[in-house]
């Protein structure tokens, strides 16, 4: 049986395609507000209400169950006496509108095309616009247009008509069929003069058919229209419009079109429209070396130019040592602001943001993001979620090659991310006609072996085509690197050697550099090498191994895999040599300036070829300056490389206490503990007290929750320490590590320090050690009694980081700000600072802060009933956790398992699991456990539990368990224990038993109130008055409503009210 219900226009129902006759307004208005309800359950009391206009009469309710009677007879006429409806569904507390086909309600229709649209091809995207459009039949809910339960969604139907409107336009525009769109605007725009995008779509179409002087008429209107009504002037995109109209330039020659690459192409012109529309979007290109990538990026950025856009480059080096977020300086150059602008990461940030200010629709693409930097994944994130209109990002990346990092930064852009291209081999047709492109023609069965054994990689299959050209061999190559080799070989001596320095040295290289190297590796002249090192790069370009780059002063391979190729032929005892030289070159400055990063690379790749001290120099400078901008990966990295090759002693300790820092930063929490115990003991070797506290204070990264350090064996290092310490700053830094060190054994000395600590730095300290100070009194003061300084130790720490622009400390004061926010049961304000916080965590904060911001959805969705969407949520985030590498992930998902598993109502699946952990957490599980073992049956092994008494541990996690202790000890009818939890957990009725992480919720607390006064004979109206109140914070849905109402069956009916 097929039922259809439209609210697109008057209210009408079909059943397989008859018109059913729904009745008076009343009855018509019960179905239209459960379509509103779009599928969701509508309470009865909320249906009474809404419909009598918050004045419900006696019989309200009566009434409403003949209507919904009626209802069902008519939507389901076939239906067998005393058979459960199928349409008009009963669905606890109320009803719900279940149609067999999603499709059968026009507006659910109307919302799928529209989305369906929004990430296809022009020509897809008309077909599914247009039909869309064909299912409305007048304004959303037009018969109860007054009522205040239907605005809103009346609201958004209407709008969604409008949008679907100018974006069949834009779509027919990019197709070329302007004739179409003028028909279409001319009433819409009519209608709706201030809607900029109508306009600037109807102008662009009177235009492009030859009625340039109506366009400029519809523009002056508008403006009219904008200072009249609103005030303000015309957006950039209709002033450009009009000035395009008044300038009128030739028309560009049509862009040439990357052979294979129709179907990608397409997509990236749809994207296109939809940000000519005003959206941001990022579109993620796909593939293996040469498998055209940068290709269709410039055909797309062609497309874009002629288009009238703004188009910047970036492309992400290919070797160590290049200089921080390098894609962003050239995208800045290309937008006109100087490097000089922009030396921090926020100026560098908030100097693209406001370049594209007033510049859209805008084009930017970054090549080769598998290699990015921390620093440019951060300005990418920063740009894309504060661009205001008008931005699409194109990035190319190896998908083998990608990083963790690079997976999380697509995750926190996942609502702007809207396409993912993946280019695969081109077909046996399109490797022929580039096998002819490049001198090689062939018949259909050669161009399909070609195309086999290149796997139709693009630069596989040009390559082919030169090394036959060249040498007239016949045979295919076993590989791509392969024909590079044969290829490179068939060049001059002194061509390789030149190309070797320059893939020593990058992608592209300064000639003067490379000049500058050889002479100092071949022990000559700069003028004794100039002639046989240019004559060996103009025969690599030649060859089109190279071009030439920057007006002929610098070459550059012209794919990174000739770099590699050329880079592995030097064999390694003679690469180490050459790049000591580069180092000896880079040092005296021939090209300026060098670069710390560069600097260091060379140091390390020279190996032995450099003295230690140099090289540490070196690395120690690099790191530095990384840690200063936040590349927390990098100085990890290169803090690694130098102790690989530095000997133990004295020097190494400040290279191990920057590794600690680094790790900290990177949020590789676990390492960074492991590695300052080797710093310490390093340290310890020396006997230098001031080498020691620098390596017991190395670890100062803000930390979201403490975690567990030495078990309190490096005290006595602290003790002894801080005697004989004079009053200085490092005095205050061995307070707050000593004050983390023993926070789990002794809370109330980690808290005495902490307060001592912050004390002095409140007095005398920069501003990061007063975070660090604020950061510590958070984690060491987890006792109940002290939740109420949360608050303001986050807001202080949230001031302290913006006054320093310390975006580590801005992210964590959020969390702290957050956890302040459950505490209080303000969750409206907890979400707003976890959103605050994962826009300002740092890359090395970012895995962890997706992760928690994850784990609160969940836990928000299981209190919001819905429980299937949390169990995938607290799965995905737990995985995201333990690949981060975040100890005890497990723990954390078998307890969110456990919180489910009590929400519907039996938790003894979750023993086996929570038997597992309890050696390793028994105060925390002690509660938990037994609870399962009742819900299993065994009860006496559950007595025996919990005649162990164990207390609730006072920390972070205190609400949360204590409810479970509560269900226990009225489980076991235990009056003695149920009291004193009784009396705890009273002062916090009327919220969710929650940890104060806010990501995991385990109860109700009036559920538990209830049982617990059940069994303190408090009386039937006592635990009615805590189930009513349990039902008003758990919803009209879910789970935890069952378990409720199932309690509230067991009260005598005149208590229930």
């Amino acid at each position: 049986m097929g039922v259809e219900i439209g609210v697109l226009g008057p209210l009408r129902a079909t059943v397989d395609g008859a018109p059913v006759e729904l009745g008076g307004p009343a009855r018509r208005a019960v179905l239209a507000r459960l379509a509103v309800a779009g599928g969701e359950v509508v309470t009865a009391d909320r249906l009474v209400d809404d419909l009598a206009g918050g004045r419900p009469g006696p019989n309200a309710l009566a009434s409403l169950q003949v209507h919904v009677s009626h209802l069902r007879r008519a939507l389901e006429p076939g239906r067998a006496p005393r058979t459960p409806p199928q349409v008009l569904v009963t669905a606890a507390p109320g009803y719900a509108l279940r149609l067999p086909d999603p499709d059968g309600l026009d507006a659910a229709r109307l919302t799928r095309l529209v989305d369906a649209a929004r990430t296809a091809e022009p020509e897809r995207a008309a077909v599914l616009l247009r039909e869309a459009l064909a299912v409305r039949r007048g304004p959303a809910y037009a018969e109860f247009a007054d009522e205040p339960w239907v605005r809103p969604e009346a609201a958004r139907l209407d709008e969604l008509v409008r949008t679907a409107r100018e974006r069949l336009a834009a779509a027919e525009l990019a197709l070329g069929r302007h004739g179409d769109v003028v028909p279409l605007l001319e009433g819409h725009v009519h209608d709706h003069p201030l809607r900029e995008e109508g306009v600037r779509l109807l102008a662009t179409a009177l235009h492009r058919g030859g009625r340039a002087p109506e366009a400029l008429e519809l523009l002056r209107r508008t403006r009219g229209h904008l200072r009249d009504e609103l005030g303000l002037d015309p957006g950039p995109a209709l002033v450009r419009l009009e000035t395009a109209i008044l300038t009128p330039e030739a028309p560009a020659p049509a862009a040439a079109r990357p052979l294979g690459r129709d179907a990608e192409l397409a997509r990236c012109d749809a994207a296109a429209t939809r940000v000519a529309a005003g959206a941001v979007e990022l579109v993620l290109v796909a593939g293996e070396a040469g498998s055209g990538k940068t290709t269709l990026v410039d055909a797309v950025a062609e497309n874009r130019a002629r288009a009238g856009w703004t188009v910047a480059r970036g492309r992400c080096p290919e070797v160590d040592g290049a200089p921080p977020a390098w894609p962003w300086t050239e995208v800045l150059r290309d937008l006109g602001v100087t490097e000089a602008d922009t030396e921090s990461p926020f100026a560098r940030g908030r100097a693209v943001l406001d370049a594209l200010g007033d510049r859209a629709p805008v084009l930017v693409t970054l090549d080769d993001l598998h290699r990015a930097d921390d620093e440019t994944l951060r300005l990418l994130r920063m740009v894309a979620t504060g661009a205001g209109a008008g931005l699409l990002v194109v990035g190319t990346h190896r998908s083998e090659e990608d990083t963790a990092a690079l997976h999380a930064t697509w995750a926190a852009l996942a609502t702007v991310v809207t396409d993912r291209l993946a280019l695969g081999g081109l077909a046996a047709d399109a490797v022929g006609t580039l096998l002819a492109r490049h001198g090689l023609r062939t018949d259909a069965a050669t161009a399909a072996a070609v195309a086999d054994r290149t796997g139709g990689n693009p630069l596989f299959v040009r390559e082919v085509a030169r090394l036959a050209a060249t040498t007239g061999e016949d045979g295919l190559p076993a590989g791509v690197r392969d024909v590079l080799r044969r290829r490179l070989r068939e060049l001059p001596g002194r061509s390789r050697a030149a190309l070797a320095h320059v893939a020593l040295l990058g992608r592209s290289a300064d000639v003067d550099l490379v000049l500058a190297v050889e002479a100092a590796v071949a022990g000559r002249t700069v003028g004794e090498v100039e002639e046989e090192v240019l004559d060996g790069l103009e025969a690599a370009v030649e060859a089109g191994v190279i071009g030439e780059d920057d007006g002929a002063r610098a070459v550059r391979f012209v794919h990174d895999l000739w770099r590699e190729v050329v880079a592995d032929e030097v064999p390694r005892l003679r690469r180490a040599r050459r790049h000591a030289r580069i180092l000896d070159v880079l040092e005296a400055g021939v090209a300026g300036p060098a670069p710390p990063a560069a600097l260091a690379h060379h140091a390390l790749a020279a190996g032995d070829r450099v003295a230690p001290e140099r090289m540490l120099a070196h690395v120690a400078r690099a790191a530095d300056a990384a840690m200063a901008r936040g590349a927390f990966r990098s100085a990890v990295a290169l803090c690694r490389g130098a102790l690989a090759l530095a000997p133990d002693g004295p020097a190494v300790v400040p290279l191990r206490c920057a590794l600690v820092a680094a790790l900290a930063a990177s949020g590789a929490g676990e390492h960074a503990h492991t590695e300052r115990g080797l710093a310490v003991e390093a340290a310890r070797a020396t006997g230098d007290p001031e080498l020691l506290a620098r390596a017991l204070t190395s670890l100062d990264a803000p930390m979201p929750w403490p975690v567990r350090g030495t078990g309190g064996r490096m005290a006595p290092l602290f003790a002894e320490l801080l005697a004989d310490r004079p009053d200085d700053e490092m005095r205050t830094r061995l307070l707050l590590a000593y004050a983390r060190e023993v926070e789990f054994l002794e809370p109330a000395r980690a808290a005495a320090l902490a307060d001592e600590a912050l004390t002095r730095a409140r007095a005398s300290g920069p501003t990061r050690l007063l975070c660090t100070a604020l950061n510590t009194v958070f984690l060491v003061n987890s006792q109940p009694e002290r939740w109420t300084q949360i608050e303001p130790v986050g807001r202080e720490m949230l001031a302290a980081a913006q006054v320093g622009g310390h975006a580590d400390h801005r992210a964590e004061a959020h969390h702290v700000l957050f956890c302040a926010a459950v505490v209080r049961d303000d969750l409206a304000a907890a979400r707003h600072h976890a959103d605050a916080a994962l826009a300002a965590a740092t890359d090395g904060q970012l895995e962890m802060t997706l992760a928690f911001v994850g784990l609160h959805d969940a836990m928000l969705a299981l209190t919001g009933g819905r429980d299937d969407l949390a169990e995938r949520t607290y799965a995905e985030e737990g995985g995201r956790l333990a690949a981060a590498g975040v100890p005890h992930a497990a723990v954390l998902v078998e307890v969110a398992r456990f919180t489910l598993a009590l929400a519907r109502g039996d938790t003894a699946p979750t023993l086996p699991a929570l038997q597992r952990i309890d050696g390793a957490f028994p105060r925390y599980v002690h509660d938990l456990l037994a609870l399962a073992l009742l819900d299993a049956g065994r009860e006496d092994e559950a007595r025996s539990l919990w005649a162990q008494g164990l207390p609730v541990p006072r920390d972070w996690s205190w609400g949360g368990l204590l409810t479970v202790q509560g269900l226990v000890a009225a489980r076991l009818g235990d009056r003695e224990r149920a009291a004193p939890a009784y009396a705890a957990l009273e002062p916090f009725a009327g919220r969710w038993g929650l940890s104060v992480t806010g990501i995991l919720a385990f109860a109700p607390i009036d559920l538990v109130l209830a049982r617990l006064a059940r069994v303190l004979g408090h009386g039937d109206d006592a635990v009615a008055a805590h189930l009513e109140r349990a039902l008003t914070v758990v919803g009209d849905a879910g789970p935890w409503r069952d378990r409720v109402v199932a309690d509230r069956e067991l009260l005598p009916l005149d208590a229930r009210g």
